[in-house]
C-alpha cells in the first residue's frame, strides 16, 4: 500500500475508514514544547492558534487527563503550549521531589497537600500555619 508523503501509516485507520492525520516527526517538534527536555515520547499535536490569546507565546501547563479541546479531542499527557500547537507528551522525565500521597484532613492540625501535618497558631488576628 502507498502512503503519501506525510501521512500516518495505519492500517486500523484505514479498516476503519477513518482519516490519515499528518505525522510530526520529532525533528519537527521545538525544544520548547519538551519544555527543555522535561518531557518525551510525543503522543499528540493539537493546533490551535486560537490559544494565543490566553497562553502567550508557551506554557507548561502540565498533566492534564485529556478530552474535548478546540474543537478536538486531545489525549491524556503532559500539555506544553508553544504557539500555534499544544503538544502532549506521555512521559515527565523530571523526578519527584514529594514521595507522599495526598489524603484529606478536615481536623485543624491537618492539610490536604501532599499528606502533611500541620499546626495552626493564631494571634493578632491572624493564623499561622507550619507543617512538616
Amino acid at each position: 500500500m502507498h502512503f503519501p508523503k506525510g501521512a500516518a501509516q495505519c492500517v486500523l485507520c484505514i479498516g476503519l475508514g477513518l482519516a490519515l492525520l499528518p505525522k510530526t516527526s520529532v525533528a519537527e517538534v521545538p525544544k520548547a514544547a519538551s519544555s527543555n527536555g522535561k518531557y518525551s515520547e510525543i503522543v499528540q499535536v493539537l493546533n490551535c492558534p486560537n490559544d494565543r490569546t490566553r497562553y502567550g507565546e508557551s506554557s507548561d501547563y502540565g498533566y492534564w487527563e485529556g478530552g474535548s479541546w478546540c474543537q478536538q479531542t486531545g489525549a491524556a499527557g503532559y500539555w506544553v503550549w508553544v504557539y500555534p500547537n499544544w503538544y502532549i507528551w506521555k512521559r515527565n522525565n523530571e523526578p519527584t521531589s514529594n514521595t507522599h500521597r495526598p489524603y484529606i484532613d478536615n481536623s485543624s492540625t491537618g492539610s490536604a497537600v501532599f499528606g502533611e501535618k500541620c499546626s495552626y497558631v493564631t494571634a493578632g488576628g491572624m493564623t499561622y500555619r507550619s507543617c512538616d
